[in-house]
């Protein structure tokens, strides 16, 4: 989330004639717990790292995609009813050919747009050795490449994760507890 959306927050109940019942307002604004109560779009992406390189994959976005031809992350659009793990689990399938085993996926981001319509979780899955992914039609590329040595151009969501929130740092803290 931008720093500019982050507030200091006291748990407290809020009480609101929109809402059917109270909720504390650390649900509220906690979106890895309020997932499903979004009303616009949501979207989950994943990164996958590997122990024994310490590379990251990225997927190379298709032309027939919007911000086509640029680096990111594998995932896509939530489904009713879907959790982020759900999609992700989903869109590998799709996007990949099959799902690594996924033990934990650690949160990197979660973004909201400003109008609040957009909503898109980041994930990191750390995996025991790189893997050469089956590619769909959405993909027309994939790479490993060293944390912090992105390639370029990447998509504008990937950068403002990796870059705005020192995602660097955190992929290697990240690989570093999962050692």
């Amino acid at each position: 989330m931008d720093k500019h959306l982050r507030r200091d927050i006291q748990p407290r109940i809020l009480e609101d004639k929109h809402l059917k019942e109270k909720v504390s307002i650390i649900d509220q604004l906690n979106p890895l717990t309020n997932f499903n109560k979004h009303k616009g779009i949501s979207a989950a992406g994943v990164l996958f790292l590997a122990k024994d390189t310490g590379r990251c994959l990225f997927q190379l976005r298709n032309s027939d995609k919007r911000m086509k031809h640029t680096w990111g992350f594998w995932g896509g659009i939530i489904e009713n009813g879907e959790s982020p793990y759900e999609c992700i689990q989903r869109e590998l399938q799709e996007e990949i050919g099959f799902v690594p085993e996924l033990k934990k996926l650690n949160p990197i981001d979660t973004y909201q747009s400003k109008n609040k319509h957009f909503m898109y979780y980041s994930f990191c899955a750390v995996v025991e050795t790189e893997f050469l992914p089956t590619l769909n039609k959405e993909s027309c590329g994939y790479a490993w490449v060293e944390i912090g040595q992105w390639p370029k151009p990447l998509h504008d969501g990937a950068r403002s994760t990796l870059g705005r929130n020192k995602g660097a740092g955190k992929l290697h803290t990240i690989l570093k507890i999962n050692m």
